[in-house]
């Protein structure tokens, strides 16, 4: 591959508006450490002139899109260390070279919470959003696979493990659940899921209940509860963690995306797993 295309100076690895807004729906980012003026994904965030190698991200959570040249070490080195820190959350988007030193050092053995990888190739942008093209003026994806790495400071960590294992209370599922990294089975799913009914915190059972056997997005449940004067006004930080959580567990999944019923931009559409779906 040539070089200069991984160069911390090549502009054209920007993240798709779509990508990250799928991440942004279940994370809910607050920091965007290596951006421009044009590029930023988050309201607050750190230019080059910035450095944000040198910068302070703890307590935040983070979305990191690192320049893919030399420094990429550094980046994920830091995307580690800042995990350290309590309250903090890191989900850094990277080339997927399994055979490099950082993955080995940073993010494999244990080291990252998740690694997520990307099936096909990503169409990056350059800073005003526009698909990366090709020789002929073409749209084109990337030469190399993406993943997405996640590292959660250990309090957010135990937070999350605290609460699936409170709901689940049988101590052989337990065992099966946490037996490796989301190595849950569709018998695993299923004990979840039936656990998770009639124990789940009230907003998670709420959640649950309003989708039934439809598929709907965050604005489609968070509109249902209001009118159903469940929760007192519309505000999608009532359902989106929630439903992050559930999917954690195995109980729900993502299955397509479409319009928001609040906004002109596109949101995920969820589903409960394990039961018959109503026809779209």
């Amino acid at each position: 591959m040539n070089g200069a295309l991984l160069s911390s100076k090549n502009m054209g690895w920007c993240t798709p508006a779509d990508f990250f807004s799928e991440l942004d729906q279940e994370f809910h980012f607050n920091l965007d450490p290596a951006a421009t003026d044009k590029s930023a994904k988050c309201a607050r965030y750190f230019t080059p002139a910035d450095d944000g190698l040198k910068a302070d991200w703890g307590g935040c959570r983070v979305f990191c899109n690192p320049p893919y040249g030399r420094q990429i070490t550094d980046w994920v080195r830091k995307g580690y260390e800042e995990s350290k820190k309590p309250g903090t959350l890191v989900v850094m988007l990277i080339p997927a070279r399994t055979d490099t030193s950082y993955f080995h050092d940073y993010i494999f053995h244990g080291k990252a919470d998740e690694v997520r990888f990307i099936r096909g190739r990503l169409t990056f942008t350059d800073e005003d959003g526009n698909p990366t093209k090709d020789a002929k003026g073409r749209p084109c994806s990337a030469p190399f696979p993406s993943a997405v790495v996640i590292w959660r400071s250990k309090d957010m960590a135990q937070s999350l493990r605290d609460m699936v294992l409170d709901l689940i209370k049988d101590r052989d599922m337990k065992r099966r659940y946490f037996m490796g990294t989301n190595q849950t089975t569709k018998e695993t799913r299923r004990a979840s899921y039936d656990a998770v009914i009639p124990k789940a915190k009230e907003r998670g059972r709420l959640i649950l209940e309003t989708l039934g056997s439809r598929s709907m997005t965050v604005s489609e449940i968070t509109d249902e509860l209001v009118k159903a004067g469940r929760i007192p006004y519309y505000n999608r930080n009532y359902v989106a963690p929630r439903l992050s959580e559930l999917k954690d567990m195995g109980v729900v999944e993502t299955c397509g995306r479409r319009r928001s019923t609040h906004s002109t931009a596109t949101e995920a559409v969820w589903r409960r797993k394990e039961v018959e779906h109503d026809s779209p």
